[in-house]
């Protein structure tokens, strides 16, 4: 950084504006700030200090307020202006400090600017002109903080010894901020990760390793005489030494392999010939079973033979008898058809006496009425003078019914109202029963607040376990999911194992 022009008003000893052009130093790069005590030498450093990072350069000037100059007027602000140029280019700062007016009670504004100069002219730097941004920009153009600005390019009078005497970290911090490492420092971290990781599986290998090797000395290497046996015996051997004397191993069970092949086949070749011999013994035996068998039923049938002999003989004599028994069956139908027909006549003859008994009758009968006849004639008279006195009968039948029907309403009407007078009754001890219960739902309706009270925290409860029961569907998924990861993870472990496998065995021998 190499400054051009400080431009400070109302700032510390200097009562108005005082202006400092270091461009007048025509690239003297060394020079001398000199002047006798308190005629502000190191207000020249708190001013730059201040326009960079807002704060004076030492920690005995932390108060930005006491940088205004006491013999400054009310109407005049206290500012810094800076210009510095910096890796070729030229940035101009601006920084106003707020104070209070005498009978006010408020403070005046603050400013900060921040521009780049381009060919004469400036160029803003922030979106906006807030101590944000301009803070941010300022670190991120020189790339120190306060702190470090102050150890290694403005030292102030008396903290010089504070580089010299700060920690490790802290001067690692500063000198790679210097010269510009951070690069290298990354670079190197993640090369040591790098090395971090591969250690790691390094070490996992080797534990594999350890595991098979155990799991070999522990099945195969017991076999004295060896080459895997003298391996194991050695105090110090490789994995290439293993991996020999394991093929080794191999060939050698594989060849016990085949001898034991070979007599499994021929024991059961073996087998086979004395189970074929057993399977003929068998059917040979079973053949004598089913001659002795023939033999014994033969016997049986030789003593039965007479006793056949005998019930063929009656068999011959019952078909004879079968005929006989077919005329008794019809000589027996035909007599009861006979017995039948007998009843009947005699029915038929009962029949006809009734009849002439009847026919008698009715001659009688007829020979009254005959006599009867004048008799007739006069009930026929009478009849039709009777019929002239129909409508009237009818009427007067109507008028009987139509007094037997309001006899019959009065007595609907009597009943009615005397259940009306019942049903009044009825109403009024509901009436004092309903009172009754109305008196114990208000009682009721004193405990409606702690019952609505206990439902809501039902309901509570009910969310919770729901929730719950939620929880416990997602936890299943989530262990379903787990085991499903855990079926990946082992596929990619067996997959991960053959390709290490694979690696040993097409591994150069060193």
């Amino acid at each position: 950084m190499r400054p051009l022009k400080l431009t400070m008003t109302a700032f510390g000893p200097y009562k108005d504006q005082e202006i400092i052009d270091f461009s007048e130093l025509m690239g003297h790069r060394l020079f001398v700030v000199s002047g006798n005590t308190g005629a502000g030498k190191t207000s020249i450093f708190d001013a730059i200090s201040f326009a960079l990072y807002g704060d004076a350069s030492g920690e005995d000037r932390n108060d930005s307020r006491m940088l205004r100059s006491h013999f400054a007027d009310d109407n005049m602000y206290t500012s810094v202006d800076f210009i510095f140029e910096l890796k070729g280019r030229k940035y101009r700062v601006f920084r106003q400090l707020a104070h209070v007016k005498e009978g006010n009670k408020g403070p005046t504004e603050d400013r900060y600017e921040l521009y780049e100069v381009v060919h004469g002219g400036v160029l803003p730097l922030t979106d906006r002109l807030i101590v944000s941004q301009v803070d941010e920009k300022l670190r991120e153009i020189i790339g120190l903080t306060k702190e470090q600005f102050s150890q290694i390019v403005m030292l102030p009078q008396g903290e010089f010894r504070k580089l010299l005497t700060s920690e490790t970290e802290n001067k690692e911090e500063i000198l790679r901020r210097i010269f510009k490492t951070g690069l290298y420092k990354y670079v190197a971290d993640q090369l040591n990760e790098k090395r971090k990781q591969m250690q790691q599986i390094c070490t996992e290998l080797a534990n594999i390793k350890e595991y098979h090797i155990g799991n070999l000395k522990g099945s195969l290497a017991g076999r004295e005489g060896s080459a895997l046996y003298n391996v194991f015996q050695q105090q110090h051997y490789n994995t290439f030494q293993v991996l020999e004397a394991l093929e080794l191993e191999t060939d050698y069970y594989a060849k016990q392999m085949d001898v034991r092949k070979q007599q499994l086949q021929a024991e059961l070749t073996k087998q086979h010939e004395q189970t074929a011999v057993n399977h003929q013994a068998k059917n040979v035996k079973e053949q004598f079973i089913l001659l002795d068998q023939k033999v014994t039923t033969k016997q049986q049938l030789l003593e039965q033979e007479q006793d056949i002999l005998q019930k063929t003989a009656r068999l011959e004599r019952a078909r004879e008898v079968v005929h006989l028994d077919v005329y008794e069956q019809l000589h027996g139908e035909m007599s009861v058809e006979l017995i039948r027909k007998c009843k009947l006549l005699e029915d038929a003859l009962i029949g006809r006496e009734q009849a002439e008994a009847t026919l008698q009758v009715a001659i009688v009968h007829y020979k009254q009425e005959e006599v009867n006849e004048e008799l007739r004639k006069q009930t026929l008279l009478d009849l039709n003078r009777l019929q002239g006195y129909l409508p009237t009968v009818k009427e007067i039948s109507q008028i009987e019914q139509f007094v037997l029907t309001l006899a019959s309403e009065s007595d609907v009407l009597s009943n009615q109202y005397k259940n009306i007078q019942d049903e009044l009754e009825a109403l009024q001890s509901d009436r004092f029963v309903t009172a009754a219960g109305v008196k114990e739902l208000e009682a009721m309706a004193v405990l409606l607040p702690e019952k609505t009270e206990k439902l809501t925290l039902l309901q509570q409860q009910t969310t919770v376990i729901l929730e719950y029961l939620n929880l416990v569907k997602k936890s299943l998924k989530e262990q379903e999911e787990e085991r499903e990861y855990g079926e990946a993870f082992e596929q990619a472990e067996r997959a991960y194992t053959e390709v290490e496998n694979r690696w040993i065995v097409c591994a150069p021998v060193f």
